[in-house]
């Protein structure tokens, strides 16, 4: 009984945590980052780490980017969209960073546009968490 509750419990939390990860877009222009986008770099992962509103955005100061420029090829894919094979390309650049760059570097794949793939989300969580 009790690892039938915990699946249902991570199955849950899972639907959770995909169901309140997304993304808006821009009106108009190049995405760029402000000083408030890296209090909300979790937005939609961890919800309750965004004190600001996270669609604030400035023109005037740039994406920072992460030795990750191929992931622009993903620009606008739904998180449940990639294959495995894709989802290594968001693993390599993640086990690249040290652990307090991640939360900037979700920061900017959502300036992007780009969402992290759901086989990475949990791990993902673990590092904003931990």
């Amino acid at each position: 009984m009790l690892p039938l509750a915990i699946t249902l419990v991570l199955i849950a939390l899972g639907t959770f945590l995909i169901g309140r990860y997304s993304f808006r877009q821009p009106a108009s222009g190049t995405p760029t980052a402000t000083d408030s986008d890296t209090d909300c770099a979790s937005c939609g992962l961890l919800p309750t780490q965004c004190h600001n509103e996270c669609d604030d955005t400035d023109d005037t100061t740039p994406i920072d980017y992460f030795d990750d420029e191929e992931l622009d090829a993903y620009r606008e894919r739904p998180s449940h969209a990639y294959t495995d094979e894709e989802a290594d390309d968001f693993a390599h650049v993640l086990h690249t960073m040290q652990p307090e760059e991640v939360p900037q570097w979700l920061n900017s794949l959502r300036m992007r546009h780009i969402q992290p793939p759901d086989q990475l989300k949990e791990e993902l969580v673990f590092f904003l968490t931990d």
